[in-house]
């Protein structure tokens, strides 16, 4: 039997899945019979469970690894599947989920990726800046408009159009 702690995972700011019914009897290969242990549920864990919760680690240094780890997780699938608009959705979604104080964190993080040079993390930042109407972070997207506007890459133009508008929101 494995057991997992819970109540230890949760304060180190991992998220906690929903448990799932699963069907009472499973068919075996040949057609045999079984019953699953744990009375017909289950849960998924989207990340690998840690042997140990680092003590020296801040909660804010794990919610930040997880966002980031579920960020790139949702971007494989989206890509997979050939629809970068899920990816914002489920994103808008794992926001949602999280608690006041971690959606502060997370809004820490949003600021940074704001500024990244990778367009694919700088766009999803920016979707949720505007979408969640993330005030502090706002300061990122004015630097990043500064930066674009000087910039001589082809889309800068573009990309600070957008920037401008997201900017004009709030």
């Amino acid at each position: 039997m494995l057991q997992i702690d819970l109540a230890a995972l949760r304060p180190a700011g991992y998220r906690i899945p929903e448990v799932t019914r699963v069907p009472n009897v499973v068919r075996g290969q040949f057609g045999r019979v079984y019953s699953p242990p744990g009375g017909g549920v289950e849960m998924e864990f989207p990340y690998p469970i840690p042997r140990e919760i680092p003590q020296d680690r801040t909660v804010s240094e794990d919610i930040m690894a997880l966002w980031s780890n579920e960020r790139e997780q949702i971007d494989r699938e989206a890509r997979a599947q050939r629809d970068s608009q899920v990816a914002l959705f489920e994103l808008f979604d794992l926001y949602d989920q999280l608690a006041v104080g971690e959606q502060e964190q997370v809004d820490q993080l949003l600021a940074e990726w704001a500024m990244a040079e990778d367009e694919a993390l700088r766009f999803d930042a920016l979707a949720l800046i505007s979408e969640k109407r993330i005030v502090t972070a706002l300061p990122s997207p004015e630097v990043l408009l500064v930066r674009l506007r000087t910039s001589a890459s082809l889309g800068a133009p573009y990309e600070a159009e957008k920037v401008q508008a997201i900017i004009d929101q709030f």
